[in-house]
Order: structure tokens, then sequence, then C-alpha cells
């Protein structure tokens, strides 16, 4: 059996070290690219929120398996999971992304 590809609905891999369990994880997640609320020509007031971006796990498997094993990840390990995604990629707080308004 091997890890099935979800690349073609647009999902994003990638493997997490994941100590509790002693293995590696194929972790899959769906990406929200973050969108800046619109606002006042002049002013600058906010008219509309901020959305920042999301990385949100999916599907999670051992690398030689077909068996999504997500459902069954305690609630603490998948925000773990989130949480090192985000700092691998990158994503900084909205005042770094944005600068002051």
């Amino acid at each position: 059996m091997s890890t099935p590809d979800h690349s073609k609905d647009g999902l994003v891999a990638f493997l997490y070290d994941c100590d509790l369990l002693g293995v590696e994880l194929v972790c899959w997640f769906e990406y929200e690219p973050a969108e800046r609320g619109s606002r006042e020509p002049g002013t600058g007031f906010q008219l509309e929120p901020d959305y920042p971006e999301t990385w949100t796990l999916t599907h999670v498997y051992l690398p030689w398996s077909s068996v999504d094993i997500a459902p069954v990840l305690a609630e603490g390990l998948v925000e773990e999971i989130e949480v090192w995604v985000e700092e691998l990629v990158g994503q900084g707080r909205e005042e770094d992304k944005w600068g002051e308004v």
C-alpha cells in the first residue's frame, strides 16, 4: 500500500516527524491564503475584516499506508501539526505582512 496523492484536490503534503507517536506522518493540508479586507480610500478606515492564512489538516497517513488516521488523532496533536506547518512555511504575524495601517 502507498499513501494517496491528494494534490489533484488542491491539497499540500508535508512529512511530519511525530515524536509523540515515534513515526513520520504524511500530512495533507488545505491552504487558504490571507485576505486583506477593504479600506476606505483616503482615510484607510477598515471596512471589512482581515483574514490570516490558514493551514487546515485534512488527511494523515503513515508513509506505507493508505488508511487516513486523521479522524483518530487527538485534537492537541492536530493543533500541534497545524502550528508546526505554519512555522515551517514561515507565516508571520499580520503586522509583519501588511505593516501599519
